[in-house]
């Protein structure tokens, strides 16, 4: 059992629940990202599914209206717990469905899919793991198979750090699990309900994206990802190569010409991402000037950040937390160029950390900018097999 699903059956958790009251508006929402991703809706009508990591199956529950048929790999017992539930309530044919215990690495079949998922949890794992996970699905695929893959890196993942080490603080001395999620979800209730359209409730992005310390490891970037295809693609068993369809955000122009057979947008991501990813660090963000020297500053202020996070999780040391503070200084002085609001935000975490030891619900709650300070979460990545 890997930490990922340590943390989830320890705490005997699927913290993936959303709110689908509207089942309508919930299948709009996951057609309008395969749109993005260069895939048409339509055409899983009667495809095979390979979805790993597939958590409550909320999502899982689209492809299976949509006329998939779907295999599942999930090792989290509470996950496969609440999917059957899930499927069993829209009276979905259990003919058309299988769950498969176990993880990635120990699936065996004979079957190679139309599409393969797998959404939300590579980045959580160390380099050596999601590298095993990513060959072993590599191996269910064939010629024309859609893989779509998700990245969270340290730009894209920043505002959320920095509420990491505010929860920390928050409840450094509670000791019960629930507790803390209790306690958490009133300070940033008003922090995710300035986020628009998010589907989840307070309590599981708590349990998911303050308390796992899996979140600890999100390193993994656009780039990353697609150097990781093109690296074991042709070392995965089976051989084949990949080429990426799109991306959400799509923030990498593809301005090749369909003539140019030569061109790979793989390679074009590959290439322009560094000096692109500052649009991930907030969704308030639009194309600016921002040079290469203030480019690496960031990216080395933002891995530095995730470090000492990790860090202050397990020791909550006030040394450390007196590092973060100075770091957050540093980045306003040499980052001012990236706005007010970006500034203004930063500021207010300071603020707060410099005394933590009265930090409270209801300040972290009221904080005027920080409160609607968001980056770019999670990206989606989809690529298609051209050749075997």
């Amino acid at each position: 059992m890997n930490e990922f699903v340590r943390y989830y059956e320890e705490n005997k958790i699927s913290p993936v629940t959303q709110d689908i009251s509207d089942i309508n508006l919930h299948l709009r929402r996951r057609k309008h990202l395969y749109k993005m991703l260069g895939i048409n809706p339509n055409s899983f009508k009667n495809s095979t599914i390979l979805e790993v990591g597939a958590g409550s199956g909320y999502n899982s529950l689209v492809f299976l209206l949509m006329g998939a048929n779907l295999d599942i790999v999930e090792p989290n017992s509470k996950g496969r717990e609440d999917m059957v539930g899930l499927f069993d309530k829209f009276k979905i044919d259990k003919r058309r469905y299988n769950i498969y215990p176990c993880l990635i690495e120990d699936f065996t079949s004979n079957k190679r899919y139309d599409y393969v998922i797998a959404e939300g949890f590579l980045p959580a794992f160390k380099r050596k793991e999601r590298q095993k996970i990513l060959q072993a699905l590599l191996r269910q695929t064939k010629k024309d198979t859609y893989l779509v893959l998700t990245t969270i890196c340290e730009f894209s993942y920043f505002f959320e750090f920095l509420r990491v080490v505010l929860g920390l603080c928050l409840v450094k001395n509670i000791e019960d699990f629930q507790d803390k999620v209790q306690k958490l979800s009133k300070a940033f209730k008003s922090h995710l309900d300035a986020l628009k359209f998010a589907s989840r409730p307070i309590e599981d992005w708590v349990k998911d994206s303050i308390l796992n310390p899996t979140n600890d490891y999100f390193s993994y970037s656009l780039k990353k990802c697609a150097k990781d295809i093109q690296k074991f693609s042709s070392s995965c068993g089976g051989g084949g190569e990949f080429e990426v369809i799109s991306m959400s955000p799509n923030f990498i122009s593809n301005l090749s010409w369909y003539k140019d057979m030569e061109y790979s947008y793989m390679q074009e991501i590959i290439k322009r991402f560094d000096d692109k990813k500052y649009l991930l660090l907030s969704t308030s963000f639009c194309e600016m000037r921002v040079d290469s020297k203030t480019n690496q500053k960031i990216s080395k202020y933002v891995i530095k950040l995730r470090i000492l996070v990790k860090e202050f999780r397990v020791s909550l040391s006030q040394e450390i937390l007196k590092e973060i503070i100075v770091l957050l200084q540093d980045i306003i002085n040499d980052c001012y160029g990236l706005g007010d609001f970006f500034i203004k935000s930063i500021q207010e975490c300071i603020s707060l950390l410099e005394e933590s030891n009265k930090i409270t619900e209801h300040k972290i709650s009221l904080m005027p900018n920080f409160s609607k300070a968001w980056g770019r979460g999670q990206q989606y990545i989809s690529f298609v097999k051209e050749r075997e």
